[in-house]
């Protein structure tokens, strides 16, 4: 059991992705697939996520920050918002010049730190690609 909602922990998972290595983030990002299909991987989240000491700090200290709105915003990636993605997709915050490549099919972009809660859009195939 966790002092944290799934959906906190499932969204601080999808804010570090970037930083995991390779292999951590597949099985994050497989863990956070099945969750979105309503299986409930939040536990198997923390347990993987703990495992390295400097891991679970940030783990730590994203779920404990005082000002979680601006790391996690309200979004969980869980609530029905799933993106159809393909490799090589670029999303684009429409606030901003922030641009998430999607590498493997099935990948969900992360959302723009600056501007959290907005939708990301499916940026347009640049020309010549």
């Amino acid at each position: 059991m966790s002092q944290y909602p799934p959906e906190k922990i499932y969204a601080a998972a999808r804010t570090l992705l970037p930083v995991f290595a390779p292999t951590l983030r597949r099985q994050v990002e497989d863990l956070l697939a099945q969750a979105a299909r309503g299986v409930d991987t939040h536990l198997h989240l923390l347990d993987l996520l703990s495992r390295d000491e400097a891991t679970r700090r940030q783990l730590r200290d994203l779920l404990k920050s005082e000002d979680v709105a601006y790391h996690l915003g309200e979004y969980s990636g869980l609530s029905g918002e799933q993106y159809v993605t393909k490799a090589g997709d670029k999303f684009a915050c429409p606030h901003c010049d922030y641009r998430y490549p999607i590498g493997e099919e099935g990948e969900q972009p992360v959302p723009c730190k600056q501007h959290p809660k907005a939708r990301l859009e499916k940026a347009p195939p640049e020309e010549g690609a």
